[in-house]
């Protein structure tokens, strides 16, 4: 590309004059090139085949040429002609170099024709030198090269081809046609390597020349330019001060908007803790009643029973829902990372989940990966039955698939089904808390809109993506990341004791204890139950309880802490307690567990509370 101001018709001249200065600038060393080559052939051919007369003919001729070439190449220096001139030049130049290539040519022919192979090799040394030689001489001037190449090699392809009688002469021939279109090729390659050369050398002057005037030019606005900039620099000291009020004063409206949402949000986890606990003190009386009822089926109709427990399965999963939001809201719930067997925890999720499926005409399937995973296998398996209840609630026919797949460089748990499907727009609000797409009459058979925001919190908790694709009327796919673990060593299981215990109860609700105390005398153990710590003392007459339950709130002031820490000051640290509560507030959980005490969550469940009172006593023998 040509610089500004620049024609590229005027880069073409000058372009063309440098060039064909180059021919004249090698022509002394081409001429002797020629007299010294010219020499040595005739004097071999000379003394091997050819008369000597011709020979020194045609030598003479080749010097006469070369010194008449040479003088025009002085004469060229010493006139300097410009580019219009130069053209003239050029065309002496090639017209020389004709003749000098007619002169090798016809050499070709002298010493060539009926001559012995090795002559003839010779020969056909010397005129390819000669011919390769001149490729960076007149490559300047692809005319030239061509008009000598053909000269000097196609007379002796000719003289091969007409005399040729065996293959060798032949092959010879070939070599030679091939010879001349290799350095053809060669030439305009160099040439057109040396034109690309000498256009950018001119257009670089060129563009120096126009970047110098740029440049004065330059220099003369940027001393306007720096008088508009102190201008401008006091302007923008006025918009900065404008600006840093503005954002002062946005920062404290965002504070106040913090402080209101927090204020919100602690009203709101206030609001579900006090809900419930109240909800979960009836409800634990109903629970253990009807297991009571369960474990003796003659006494009951066993379909009221069966219903019965549902209603009270269904309010527990909701409560459960709430207390298991409150504690990973409060950051009191810790993972405790190990490796398991990721088969396994699968099918623990497949037979927990099949039930409601089969009672729902779906297929719940799962594939085997056999990996071993590494995180917390509760925590995890919580994850997954969120998903594959889910979508169970929501697929009408088909099915739940469940597996693993590796997608950009980690491995998934994915739980397809072929239910209703998401809306792209969407599939970020079905991870809010009590958001249900779909169910705004609040139908229970579809869950309480907790599940999925349970799911997210617990994968942030244990540092997992998640991830969600959907197609309204096709299905939904949720996947979690799996990390992987090491080999899974069996774990040892306990065996639970179920003989008759001692056990302290100490509850304020009536009907909580009543029922706490119905459900552990039908299970054969003795119950002594109080109100309060006072009530309790007379009533334990002096003995030590196998276990104390007491409830987290009571009358007045006190607390379950304060029973439990009362009666292991008298009977010995080692008694083991159990802690009951209906409390989601964060706060109480969380001095819960700074307190290592074991605690039991509203609404009690009858075979869980056994199991648990029969671990308790287990590990303190």
């Amino acid at each position: 590309m040509s610089p500004p101001g620049v024609s590229v018709s005027d880069i073409e001249v000058e372009a063309q004059r440098q060039k064909t200065a180059l021919l004249f600038r090698n022509a002394g060393i081409a001429q002797a090139v020629n007299v010294v080559n010219g020499s040595l052939l005739a004097f071999v051919n000379t003394t091997l085949h050819t008369d000597p007369w011709l020979a020194f003919s045609w030598w003479a001729l080749m010097v006469a040429v070369a010194a008449w070439r040479y003088g025009i190449a002085r004469r060229f220096a010493t006139a300097v002609p410009n580019a219009v001139d130069a053209v003239a030049w050029r065309h002496r130049y090639i017209a020389a170099t004709a003749m000098t290539a007619a002169l090798w040519g016809a050499g070709a022919v002298l010493f060539s024709w009926h001559a012995p192979d090795g002559v003839r090799l010779f020969t056909g040394l010397v005129l390819a030198g000669m011919v390769a030689g001149a490729v960076p001489v007149l490559a300047p001037v692809p005319a030239a090269f061509r008009i000598f190449a053909l000269l000097v090699v196609l007379p002796l392809a000719a003289v091969l081809s007409l005399q040729a009688d065996s293959v060798l002469h032949w092959a010879f021939a070939a070599m030679v046609v091939i010879f001349l279109a290799a350095v053809l090729a060669s030439a305009t390659y160099l040439h057109e390597s040396l034109d690309s050369a000498i256009r950018l050398g001119l257009e670089r002057g060129r563009m120096v020349d126009t970047l110098e005037h740029a440049r004065a030019v330059a220099e003369a606005a940027l001393a306007e330019q720096k008088g508009a900039e102190r201008a401008l620099l006091a302007n923008e000291e006025r918009s900065r001060q404008q600006l840093e009020k503005l954002v002062m004063q946005r920062t404290a409206e965002l504070a106040t908007a913090k402080v209101e949402a927090e204020r919100a949000n602690n009203a709101k986890t206030r609001f579900l803790a006090a809900v419930s606990h109240d909800l979960r003190q009836p409800l634990s009386a109903l629970s253990l009643y009807v297991g009571a009822l369960g474990s003796k089926p003659s006494a009951v109709d066993g379909l009221v029973v069966a219903n019965m427990q549902n209603c009270v399965t269904s309010l527990s999963g909701m409560l459960s829902n709430l207390l298991d939001l409150s504690k990973l809201e409060a950051g009191i719930v810790t993972a405790d990372p190990g490796d398991f067997m990721l088969d396994a925890l699968i099918a623990n999720v497949v037979s927990s989940q099949e039930p409601e499926a089969n009672a729902r005409g779906l297929q719940l399937r799962c594939t085997v990966s056999h990996l071993i995973a590494r995180t917390d296998a509760i925590l995890f398996r919580r994850i997954i039955e969120n998903f594959v209840s889910n979508s169970i609630r929501y697929t009408e026919k088909g099915g739940v698939l469940i597996g693993c797949r590796r997608r950009e460089g980690k491995m998934w748990v994915e739980v397809w089904d072929t239910g209703l499907g998401i809306p792209e727009d969407k599939t970020s609000e079905i991870f809010e808390e009590f958001r249900q797409l779909g169910n705004y009459e609040r139908n229970r058979a579809k869950g309480s809109g907790l599940g999925l925001a349970i799911v997210a919190k617990t994968a942030e908790l244990l540092g997992l993506q998640i991830r969600v694709r959907s197609r309204p009327g096709k299905g939904s796919m949720f996947a979690v990341e799996v990390p992987l673990g090491e080999a899974v060593k069996p774990a040892f299981r306990h065996a639970y004791s179920h003989r008759p215990l001692r056990i302290a109860v100490v509850e304020d609700n009536a009907e909580v204890a009543l029922a706490l105390t119905h459900a552990l005398t039908s299970a054969g153990h003795e119950v002594i139950a109080a109100a309060s710590r006072k009530e309790l003392w007379p009533r334990l007459d002096g003995r030590a309880p196998d276990v104390v339950i007491s409830d987290y709130r009571l009358a007045g002031s006190e607390t379950g802490f304060d029973v439990i820490t009362s009666l292991r000051t008298a009977f010995g640290n080692d008694l083991p307690a159990l802690l009951i509560t209906g409390d989601t507030d964060p706060s109480v959980i969380g001095r819960m567990a700074a307190e290592r005490i074991r605690v039991q969550h509203k609404p009690l469940d009858f075979e869980a509370l056994l199991s648990r009172i029969a671990d308790l006593v287990d590990k303190n023998r």
